[in-house]
Protein backbone atom coordinates (compact mmCIF):
# COMPACT_ATOMS: atom_id res chain seq x y z
CA UNK A 1 0.00 0.00 0.00
CA UNK A 2 3.13 2.42 0.84
CA UNK A 3 4.19 2.34 -3.19
CA UNK A 4 0.66 2.93 -4.11
CA UNK A 5 0.18 5.46 -2.29
CA UNK A 6 4.15 7.15 -3.20
CA UNK A 7 2.69 6.73 -6.60
CA UNK A 8 -0.34 8.58 -6.13
CA UNK A 9 1.18 11.66 -4.27
CA UNK A 10 3.66 11.93 -7.50
CA UNK A 11 0.64 12.04 -9.44
CA UNK A 12 -0.69 14.42 -8.05
CA UNK A 13 2.17 16.61 -7.62
CA UNK A 14 2.75 16.28 -11.28
CA UNK A 15 -1.00 17.43 -12.08
CA UNK A 16 -0.29 20.55 -10.04
CA UNK A 17 2.36 21.23 -11.28
CA UNK A 18 0.80 21.03 -14.86
CA UNK A 19 -2.40 22.35 -14.17
CA UNK A 20 -1.56 25.96 -14.97
CA UNK A 21 -0.17 25.33 -18.43
CA UNK A 22 -3.48 22.84 -19.59
CA UNK A 23 -5.29 26.39 -17.95
CA UNK A 24 -3.77 28.30 -19.98
CA UNK A 25 -4.13 26.02 -23.39
CA UNK A 26 -7.66 25.42 -22.82
CA UNK A 27 -8.57 29.51 -21.84
CA UNK A 28 -6.64 29.69 -25.47
CA UNK A 29 -8.52 27.22 -26.97
CA UNK A 30 -11.72 28.50 -25.72
CA UNK A 31 -10.73 32.36 -26.61
CA UNK A 32 -10.42 31.13 -30.10
CA UNK A 33 -13.24 29.36 -30.37
CA UNK A 34 -15.46 32.74 -29.31
CA UNK A 35 -13.55 34.67 -31.81
CA UNK A 36 -15.12 32.41 -34.74
CA UNK A 37 -18.69 32.44 -32.77
CA UNK A 38 -20.73 35.14 -33.01
CA UNK A 39 -22.02 36.20 -29.62
CA UNK A 40 -25.17 37.43 -28.23
CA UNK A 41 -26.46 40.71 -27.07
CA UNK A 42 -21.94 41.78 -28.17
CA UNK A 43 -21.44 43.82 -31.07
CA UNK A 44 -18.26 42.97 -32.91
CA UNK A 45 -17.04 45.13 -35.37
CA UNK A 46 -15.27 42.90 -37.42
CA UNK A 47 -17.46 39.77 -37.23
CA UNK A 48 -20.80 42.08 -37.87
CA UNK A 49 -18.42 44.08 -40.97
CA UNK A 50 -18.06 40.63 -42.37
CA UNK A 51 -21.70 39.17 -41.93
CA UNK A 52 -23.11 42.20 -43.28
CA UNK A 53 -20.75 42.16 -46.12
CA UNK A 54 -21.20 38.68 -46.99
CA UNK A 55 -24.81 39.20 -46.74
CA UNK A 56 -24.58 42.21 -48.94
CA UNK A 57 -22.48 40.92 -51.90
CA UNK A 58 -25.22 37.93 -51.43
CA UNK A 59 -27.67 40.57 -52.05
CA UNK A 60 -26.12 42.65 -54.69
CA UNK A 61 -24.76 39.73 -56.53
CA UNK A 62 -28.49 38.33 -56.86
CA UNK A 63 -29.50 42.16 -57.98
CA UNK A 64 -26.75 42.18 -60.66
CA UNK A 65 -27.13 39.00 -62.06
CA UNK A 66 -30.86 39.97 -62.37
CA UNK A 67 -30.29 43.56 -63.73
CA UNK A 68 -27.55 42.02 -66.06
CA UNK A 69 -29.74 39.53 -67.56
CA UNK A 70 -32.75 41.88 -68.09
CA UNK A 71 -30.49 44.29 -69.44
CA UNK A 72 -28.78 42.13 -71.96
CA UNK A 73 -32.27 40.90 -72.77
CA UNK A 74 -33.05 43.82 -73.42
CA UNK A 75 -30.43 45.18 -75.69
CA UNK A 76 -30.33 41.29 -77.81
CA UNK A 77 -34.57 41.99 -78.09
CA UNK A 78 -34.15 45.90 -79.26
CA UNK A 79 -31.09 44.23 -81.61
CA UNK A 80 -33.34 41.51 -83.31
CA UNK A 81 -36.45 43.49 -83.17
CA UNK A 82 -34.00 46.94 -85.21
CA UNK A 83 -33.07 43.62 -87.53
CA UNK A 84 -35.93 42.75 -88.36
CA UNK A 85 -37.99 45.79 -88.90
CA UNK A 86 -35.81 48.78 -90.10
CA UNK A 87 -38.87 50.70 -91.41
CA UNK A 88 -37.83 54.15 -92.14
CA UNK A 89 -41.36 55.91 -92.35
CA UNK A 90 -40.03 59.18 -93.52
CA UNK A 91 -38.23 57.51 -95.86
CA UNK A 92 -39.53 58.73 -99.42
CA UNK A 93 -39.82 57.23 -102.61
CA UNK A 94 -42.43 57.52 -105.65
CA UNK A 95 -44.49 55.64 -107.74
CA UNK A 96 -45.87 56.38 -111.07
CA UNK A 97 -48.65 54.86 -113.47
CA UNK A 98 -49.74 55.77 -116.39
CA UNK A 99 -52.36 54.74 -119.32
CA UNK A 100 -50.71 54.44 -122.58
CA UNK A 101 -52.81 56.91 -123.90
CA UNK A 102 -55.69 59.04 -122.20
CA UNK A 103 -58.15 58.06 -124.15
CA UNK A 104 -59.49 54.53 -125.31
CA UNK A 105 -62.20 52.43 -127.60
CA UNK A 106 -64.86 49.87 -126.08
CA UNK A 107 -62.73 46.55 -126.51
CA UNK A 108 -59.15 47.79 -126.26
CA UNK A 109 -56.00 46.61 -124.60
CA UNK A 110 -55.19 48.94 -121.79
CA UNK A 111 -51.39 48.83 -120.67
CA UNK A 112 -50.37 50.32 -117.62
CA UNK A 113 -46.60 50.80 -116.73
CA UNK A 114 -44.78 52.72 -113.69
CA UNK A 115 -41.86 52.66 -111.65
CA UNK A 116 -40.34 53.31 -108.20
CA UNK A 117 -38.03 55.49 -107.30
CA UNK A 118 -36.07 56.72 -103.90
CA UNK A 119 -35.18 59.90 -102.39
CA UNK A 120 -31.43 59.04 -103.45
CA UNK A 121 -32.93 58.47 -107.49
CA UNK A 122 -32.26 54.95 -106.39
CA UNK A 123 -34.63 52.61 -108.31
CA UNK A 124 -36.09 49.92 -106.06
CA UNK A 125 -36.48 46.26 -107.33
CA UNK A 126 -38.86 43.40 -105.77
CA UNK A 127 -41.37 45.99 -104.65
CA UNK A 128 -45.17 44.57 -104.82
CA UNK A 129 -47.34 46.59 -106.81
CA UNK A 130 -50.85 46.56 -106.04
CA UNK A 131 -53.05 47.30 -109.06
CA UNK A 132 -57.21 48.44 -108.52
CA UNK A 133 -59.12 50.06 -111.88
CA UNK A 134 -62.44 51.26 -111.13
CA UNK A 135 -65.25 52.41 -113.54
CA UNK A 136 -67.06 55.53 -113.30
CA UNK A 137 -69.38 54.03 -110.85
CA UNK A 138 -66.71 52.72 -108.56
CA UNK A 139 -66.51 49.20 -109.02
CA UNK A 140 -63.73 47.19 -109.91
CA UNK A 141 -62.63 45.97 -112.76
CA UNK A 142 -59.42 44.78 -112.74
CA UNK A 143 -57.13 43.69 -109.82
CA UNK A 144 -53.79 42.51 -110.53
CA UNK A 145 -50.54 42.29 -108.26
CA UNK A 146 -47.48 43.12 -109.91
CA UNK A 147 -43.51 43.09 -108.52
CA UNK A 148 -41.11 45.45 -109.93
CA UNK A 149 -38.14 44.38 -111.83
CA UNK A 150 -34.17 45.03 -111.72
CA UNK A 151 -34.85 48.59 -112.54
CA UNK A 152 -38.16 49.44 -110.24
CA UNK A 153 -40.09 48.90 -113.31
CA UNK A 154 -43.60 47.23 -113.51
CA UNK A 155 -46.26 46.68 -116.17
CA UNK A 156 -49.65 45.28 -116.56
CA UNK A 157 -52.52 44.94 -118.85
CA UNK A 158 -56.29 44.31 -119.18
CA UNK A 159 -58.94 44.49 -121.77
CA UNK A 160 -61.86 46.98 -121.91
CA UNK A 161 -65.39 45.41 -122.08
CA UNK A 162 -67.32 46.66 -125.21
CA UNK A 163 -69.91 48.21 -122.93
CA UNK A 164 -67.28 50.66 -121.39
CA UNK A 165 -67.82 53.96 -121.05
CA UNK A 166 -67.07 57.03 -119.16
CA UNK A 167 -63.64 57.99 -116.91
CA UNK A 168 -62.09 54.70 -114.91
CA UNK A 169 -59.70 55.35 -112.48
CA UNK A 170 -56.27 53.35 -111.48
CA UNK A 171 -55.20 52.96 -108.28
CA UNK A 172 -51.81 51.56 -107.30
CA UNK A 173 -49.93 50.99 -103.84
CA UNK A 174 -46.54 50.06 -103.39
CA UNK A 175 -45.47 47.83 -100.89
CA UNK A 176 -41.73 47.46 -99.69
CA UNK A 177 -40.16 45.91 -97.09
CA UNK A 178 -38.82 48.27 -94.47
CA UNK A 179 -40.64 51.31 -95.96
CA UNK A 180 -44.22 52.43 -95.26
CA UNK A 181 -46.69 52.07 -98.08
CA UNK A 182 -46.93 54.07 -101.04
CA UNK A 183 -49.89 55.34 -103.39
CA UNK A 184 -50.42 57.01 -106.71
CA UNK A 185 -53.67 57.02 -109.49
CA UNK A 186 -54.24 57.81 -112.83
CA UNK A 187 -57.33 58.13 -114.83
CA UNK A 188 -57.92 58.01 -118.67
CA UNK A 189 -61.59 57.87 -120.49
CA UNK A 190 -63.06 55.24 -122.79
CA UNK A 191 -65.62 57.01 -125.66
CA UNK A 192 -67.07 60.41 -124.62
CA UNK A 193 -66.60 61.08 -121.17
CA UNK A 194 -68.50 64.12 -119.66
CA UNK A 195 -66.22 65.18 -116.90
CA UNK A 196 -62.51 65.62 -117.27
CA UNK A 197 -59.94 63.14 -117.13
CA UNK A 198 -56.67 64.83 -116.00
CA UNK A 199 -52.96 62.99 -115.49
CA UNK A 200 -49.88 64.50 -115.34
CA UNK A 201 -48.33 62.93 -118.00
CA UNK A 202 -44.28 64.16 -117.13
CA UNK A 203 -42.87 65.97 -114.09
CA UNK A 204 -39.33 67.00 -114.53
CA UNK A 205 -36.57 69.82 -113.97
CA UNK A 206 -34.31 71.94 -116.58
CA UNK A 207 -32.43 75.05 -116.13
CA UNK A 208 -33.12 78.40 -117.61
CA UNK A 209 -31.90 77.23 -120.95
CA UNK A 210 -34.10 74.43 -121.02
CA UNK A 211 -31.44 71.59 -120.45
CA UNK A 212 -33.07 68.57 -118.43
CA UNK A 213 -30.79 68.35 -115.25
CA UNK A 214 -31.04 66.38 -111.90
CA UNK A 215 -28.49 68.48 -109.53
CA UNK A 216 -28.22 72.26 -109.76
CA UNK A 217 -25.79 74.79 -107.57
CA UNK A 218 -26.72 77.47 -104.88
CA UNK A 219 -27.65 81.15 -106.98
CA UNK A 220 -28.99 78.91 -109.93
CA UNK A 221 -33.05 78.96 -111.25
CA UNK A 222 -34.33 75.63 -111.46
CA UNK A 223 -37.45 75.25 -113.71
CA UNK A 224 -40.31 72.74 -113.01
CA UNK A 225 -41.76 71.75 -115.85
CA UNK A 226 -45.29 69.96 -116.02
CA UNK A 227 -47.14 68.26 -119.20
CA UNK A 228 -50.48 67.72 -118.34
CA UNK A 229 -53.01 65.53 -120.34
CA UNK A 230 -56.87 65.78 -120.72
CA UNK A 231 -58.89 62.47 -121.93
CA UNK A 232 -62.20 63.75 -120.93
CA UNK A 233 -64.59 66.68 -121.16
CA UNK A 234 -63.14 69.97 -120.91
CA UNK A 235 -61.60 71.58 -117.85
CA UNK A 236 -62.63 75.18 -117.29
CA UNK A 237 -60.49 76.39 -114.74
CA UNK A 238 -57.78 74.15 -114.51
CA UNK A 239 -55.49 75.20 -111.76
CA UNK A 240 -52.08 73.98 -111.87
CA UNK A 241 -50.21 73.92 -108.68
CA UNK A 242 -46.13 73.18 -108.38
CA UNK A 243 -44.70 73.25 -104.95
CA UNK A 244 -40.82 72.92 -103.94
CA UNK A 245 -39.84 71.67 -100.31
CA UNK A 246 -36.40 72.03 -99.03
CA UNK A 247 -34.60 68.95 -97.87
CA UNK A 248 -35.54 69.63 -94.58
CA UNK A 249 -39.54 69.38 -95.64
CA UNK A 250 -40.33 73.02 -95.63
CA UNK A 251 -42.25 74.08 -98.63
CA UNK A 252 -41.22 77.13 -100.89
CA UNK A 253 -44.73 78.89 -101.18
CA UNK A 254 -46.50 77.15 -103.95
CA UNK A 255 -47.34 78.57 -107.43
CA UNK A 256 -49.98 77.95 -109.46
CA UNK A 257 -51.28 78.69 -113.24
CA UNK A 258 -54.78 78.83 -114.29
CA UNK A 259 -55.78 77.82 -117.79
CA UNK A 260 -58.22 75.72 -119.67
CA UNK A 261 -57.76 72.09 -120.71
CA UNK A 262 -60.01 70.84 -123.31
CA UNK A 263 -60.67 67.37 -124.47
CA UNK A 264 -57.83 65.32 -125.84
CA UNK A 265 -55.25 68.69 -124.95
CA UNK A 266 -51.82 68.43 -124.06
CA UNK A 267 -50.78 71.55 -121.73
CA UNK A 268 -47.09 72.17 -121.07
CA UNK A 269 -46.30 74.77 -118.34
CA UNK A 270 -43.13 75.94 -116.88
CA UNK A 271 -42.57 77.58 -113.58
CA UNK A 272 -39.07 79.20 -112.07
CA UNK A 273 -37.95 78.66 -108.32
CA UNK A 274 -34.46 80.76 -108.05
CA UNK A 275 -32.48 79.10 -104.98
CA UNK A 276 -30.37 81.43 -102.88
CA UNK A 277 -26.58 81.53 -102.81
CA UNK A 278 -27.00 80.38 -99.31
CA UNK A 279 -29.55 78.06 -100.28
CA UNK A 280 -29.47 74.48 -98.15
CA UNK A 281 -27.79 71.52 -99.88
CA UNK A 282 -29.94 68.29 -100.31
CA UNK A 283 -32.40 66.98 -102.00
CA UNK A 284 -35.36 69.34 -103.08
CA UNK A 285 -38.63 67.84 -103.60
CA UNK A 286 -41.33 69.10 -106.53
CA UNK A 287 -44.48 68.33 -106.08
CA UNK A 288 -47.32 69.06 -108.90
CA UNK A 289 -51.01 69.12 -108.25
CA UNK A 290 -54.21 69.89 -110.87
CA UNK A 291 -57.27 71.08 -109.63
CA UNK A 292 -60.57 71.66 -110.90
CA UNK A 293 -60.83 75.28 -109.44
CA UNK A 294 -59.40 77.04 -106.13
CA UNK A 295 -59.28 74.91 -103.10
CA UNK A 296 -60.31 77.69 -101.50
CA UNK A 297 -63.55 78.32 -103.77
CA UNK A 298 -64.20 73.96 -102.85
CA UNK A 299 -62.19 72.90 -105.53
CA UNK A 300 -60.38 69.39 -105.50
CA UNK A 301 -57.25 68.08 -106.35
CA UNK A 302 -57.60 65.78 -109.93
CA UNK A 303 -54.31 64.16 -109.82
CA UNK A 304 -50.51 65.00 -108.41
CA UNK A 305 -46.91 63.63 -109.06
CA UNK A 306 -43.71 64.92 -107.81
CA UNK A 307 -39.82 64.77 -108.70
CA UNK A 308 -36.49 65.10 -106.98
CA UNK A 309 -33.84 67.16 -107.79
CA UNK A 310 -30.03 67.44 -105.40
CA UNK A 311 -28.43 71.14 -104.84
CA UNK A 312 -24.91 70.32 -104.38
Amino acid sequence: MSKRKTIASLLIVLFILNFPTMVVNLDVEASVKDLNKPKIGQTNSNERTDDVDDEDEVVDNDEVVVDDVDDEDEVVDNDENSKKLKVHPKKSFTITISPDKPTYSQGEIVYLSGSIIDSGKTQLTNGTISIQVLDPNGSTIHIASKTTDNFGDYSDDFTLTDEASGTYTVFVTLSLLGYQDSYNHATFTVGESLTPSIRIASLYVTDQSGENRSSFNQGETVIVRVVVQNGGAELEKGMIWVEVSTPDGVPIPPVFVETKITRGEIVTVGVSTPLSDDADLGQYTANSYVSNKMISQGGKFLTKSKTIFGLN
